[in-house]
């Protein structure tokens, strides 16, 4: 049958229209079209597409070519969350298996990305399928800049992982740093680990002394 140009055809609808339109929101993200992926998501494009976009999105030789930086992923995660995306959702890593989406975001380590995901619900201490939280796997790659800004968002260094490991006691015995910096380190987390109730009442009563 000839395809009659500009005939109107039937309006795509529930399933079929979703796929459409997510089809269309990968092309505009292939393309790095923003207007594109806006309109896709406007239409019902699945936001937690765009979400694992920007959480990994690496600049390209194209892209520097064409002007853009590496603030094209802080957008698109910031786009998808406005339209609804799950900040706690999960994707397939090529271990088939599920991660969070604070854990790819730890892997292509951006502040921005990891302040809109924290602010939109994701927990801090989230735990891989391997049983670890974003600190403990900083701890294990040695980035000390990492370690910082997780102790600053309220990562537990006592939160204790499925094999019973805690990521101060990881750091304890870290062969990533030297000495120094692992003891700056280790104050640092001993500081975010004092109890709350402990911290007031320090605070609160500065000249208290105690016995041993």
């Amino acid at each position: 049958m000839q395809e009659v140009i500009g005939a109107e055809t039937a309006p795509e609808t529930g399933t079929d229209r979703k796929s459409v339109f997510n089809e269309l929101l990968q092309n505009g993200i292939d393309k790095r079209d923003s207007e594109m992926v806006a309109l896709a998501l406007k239409n019902g494009a699945e936001p937690n597409i765009l979400l694992f976009a920007g959480i990994t999105y690496k600049q390209s030789s194209w892209d520097r070519l064409r002007g853009r930086n590496e603030g094209l992923g802080a957008e698109w995660v910031r786009l998808a969350l406005e339209h609804g995306a799950d900040a706690e959702a999960t994707k397939l890593h090529r271990d088939e298996r599920p991660w969070p989406a604070i854990h790819w975001a730890q892997a292509y380590f951006l502040p921005a990305v990891m302040d809109m995901l924290i602010a939109s619900g994701a927990k801090v201490d989230t735990p891989s399928p391997d049983g670890r939280t974003p600190l403990m796997d900083a701890v294990k790659n040695g980035f000390a800049e990492e370690i910082e800004y997780y102790l600053q968002k309220g990562a537990d260094p006592l939160y204790r992982s499925a094999d019973g490991n805690t990521a101060l006691n990881m750091l304890r015995h870290s062969g990533q740093f030297d000495r120094a910096e692992q003891e700056r380190l280790i104050k640092l987390m001993m500081q975010h680990s004092i109890p709350e109730a402990q911290a007031v009442e320090n605070t609160s009563a500065p000249g208290k002394r105690f016995s041993i």
